[in-house]
């Protein structure tokens, strides 16, 4: 087969699908005036598909969409009246979201989200499906871990498949190409359409180790004085040690004292390391660690098998801590996220200190650190309860506030 290059000149967006774009919601995720649930680079992807559609270059009788945030490319595809689609997103949030807005479209009896398993281990069934596969679309994420775990997982399901990934230019790098080519044979790029670009990634390399990293950090505070991490695809931070959390440590390692039940909860654990920090600083600790997304809970998982703390450490996906029961927890630790996508948010925050203040059970605390110019401790005296500094650097501030 031909390498297939992205014409000069593409359609424009049928009017069914600029009407479903403006309609679509970012709900259950943060919604608000300076975040939307589409972008340029979904609009260049509906046109992508239009043409690549109405001049039958690739068979679309299956389709594979990842990364897909608020569900605008595989919308599109429905809209088109393409086959089956097979959809990803590693965020709960907005694979809700996706869900939500393919309903809309009165399409939904082909389209299938699939989970992170499913892409690192499909059955039978599923991998004969994606096998056949001619035409995976990715909306380039934010991270290059996660770009390459992506392609990892098109070129190994995908054998004969084009991958075209979309995405805004202000936010494309060249490094994304030397990504790509880690699972490609080939990789070029499209000119420029509007603030949108898109990059071709042809021959796939489909016996390529999967991208999942691992690495020791020196941590005074814990016994031992190391921790391993795990990281991998969207996790936060990958294998890094955030230098916020090193602060929480050292200052929890001072000052924290388990209830007699034993129990703490990792509120938006990333790769485990405050989860795995408190369980090796209390051996009698049990730790719920919860994400909502499904990369950070495999790196939980891994990062607590590395460190020899499996027993203590569990893990589960899930959106804030939905499935607490009110008054139930007696202590949450947090550091929160303040970006939204590539935008600065601190909604999100605010969404995870309601949900502290829900699950906790009265006199429960919340232990928190946070980028000190972010001036969070009014909004943890309001939401919590009473609030006190415990530590702080020249970056960041370590606070604990106790449910009222």
């Amino acid at each position: 087969m031909s390498i297939y290059t992205v014409p000069p000149q593409l359609p424009e967006l049928k009017p069914q699908i600029r009407a479903h774009f403006l309609s679509m919601t970012r709900r259950p995720d943060i919604d608000s005036a300076n975040l939307h649930a589409t972008d340029q680079a979904d609009v260049l992807g509906a046109r992508l598909l239009t043409e690549l559609r109405r001049e039958g270059t690739f068979n679309l009788e299956t389709l594979l969409v990842l990364n897909d945030s608020y569900g605008a490319l595989a919308s599109a595809a429905a809209l088109l009246k393409t086959g089956q689609i097979y959809s990803f997103q590693d965020r709960l949030s907005q694979q809700r979201a996706a869900l939500q807005n393919l309903t809309s479209t009165h399409h939904t009896n082909k389209f299938t989200q699939l989970s992170m398993q499913q892409l690192r281990c499909p059955d039978a069934q599923l991998q004969r499906e994606l096998a056949g596969v001619e035409l995976v679309l990715l909306k380039l994420p934010r991270a290059q871990e996660e770009l390459g775990w992506l392609a990892w997982a098109a070129a190994r399901l995908c054998p004969d498949a084009t991958l075209v990934a979309v995405g805004l230019q202000k936010y494309m790098t060249v490094s994304q190409n030397e990504v790509l080519r880690r699972y490609f044979g080939h990789v070029s790029a499209s000119r420029g359409f509007g603030k949108a670009r898109a990059l071709v990634a042809a021959q796939p390399i489909a016996d390529a180790p999967e991208p999942w990293q691992h690495k020791s950090h020196d941590v005074a505070a814990l016994p031992g004085g190391a921790l391993e991490l795990s990281g991998g695809a969207a996790t936060f931070g990958a294998e890094r040690l955030d230098p916020s959390s090193r602060l929480l440590i050292k200052a929890m390692a001072e000052e924290f004292q388990p209830t007699s039940d034993g129990h703490i909860v990792d509120l938006g654990c990333g790769n485990g390391t405050l989860a795995v920090s408190f369980a090796l600083l209390h051996p009698t600790l049990s730790v719920t660690a919860v994400d909502q997304s499904a990369s950070a809970v495999i790196s939980t998982l891994r990062s607590a098998e590395l460190s020899d703390v499996s027993q203590q450490v569990s893990a589960a996906r899930m959106d804030a801590l939905e499935e607490f029961a009110d008054g139930s927890v007696a202590h949450v630790v947090l550091n929160p996220p303040f970006h939204s996508g590539h935008a600065v948010d601190t909604q999100i925050a605010t969404k995870l200190f309601r949900a502290a203040a829900r699950a906790l059970c009265p006199g429960g605390t919340l232990w928190c650190v946070w980028n000190s110019g972010l001036k969070y401790r009014p909004e943890l005296e309001t939401l919590i309860g009473p609030t006190r500094q415990v530590a702080r650097n020249a970056k960041f501030t370590v606070t604990v506030s106790q449910r009222r």
